[in-house]
């Protein structure tokens, strides 16, 4: 950890309140806006105090409680960790609904696991096409609910059955398959840890994509 007095690009999903709309957190509750620069007057402390971020996007999706992602700028008195920061100001250059793009991309995500893990049985690529249809949507939640418990399902018996972790390369594919389904109102993905460095960066650039921060 380390102390920074410079300003520092970043990536932070916002809280929001009843009205949908992006709110400092903490139960600071001021909103967030393009444009205007937030300060707080404390000592900020990683995940405690102060107005966080991180440099990457797929770092700033674990702290995520939505799908508002605003970029910004952090500033003032800064303290730095490996995959996150906290400051004592940070101005929103932008905000952007990124739900649409990540929830294919997770899909996408998950499909892939499943065959390079040379997964033959076609149920759970159709559990994921009904996820995308429901994305579009084409069908209920209900049934996309139903797809969920299915996919949970498998991945259950079949950890029951290899005893493998997540090591396993059909085991990792089924609970891919399953944290897609089940992501509604925010993105659920394996660790970073045990994500690939493509993965990784293909979901940085799904992010500048869709933010046009390419």
């Amino acid at each position: 950890m380390t102390n920074h007095q410079e300003t520092i690009l970043a990536w932070h999903f916002a809280t929001l309140n009843n009205d949908g709309k992006p709110i400092l957190g903490y139960g600071d509750g001021r909103e967030i806006v393009v444009g205007e620069t937030l300060t707080v007057d404390c000592e900020p402390l990683l995940c405690e105090a102060g107005l966080h971020a991180s440099e990457h996007a797929i770092d700033a999706l674990y702290y995520a409680p939505s799908f508002i992602l605003c970029r910004v700028e952090v500033g003032g008195v800064i303290k730095r960790d490996r995959d996150e920061l906290v400051g004592t100001s940070r101005k929103c250059l932008s905000i952007h609904d990124v739900k649409q793009p990540l929830l294919f991309w997770v899909c996408d995500f998950a499909e892939g696991a499943l065959r390079t893990a040379d997964v033959k049985d076609k149920q759970p690529y159709a559990m994921l096409d009904v996820k995308r249809k429901w994305i579009r949507g084409e069908v209920s939640t209900e049934e996309c609910c139903a797809a969920k418990k299915a996919a949970y399902h498998a991945y259950l018996i079949t950890n029951h059955k290899t005893y493998q972790g997540l090591a396993c390369p059909l085991l990792f594919a089924l609970y891919a398959t399953y944290l897609a389904i089940d992501s509604r109102n925010r993105l659920r993905l394996p660790a970073k840890v045990i994500l690939a460095r493509e993965d990784i960066q293909w979901f940085e650039d799904t992010i500048a994509k869709a933010t046009g921060n390419s």
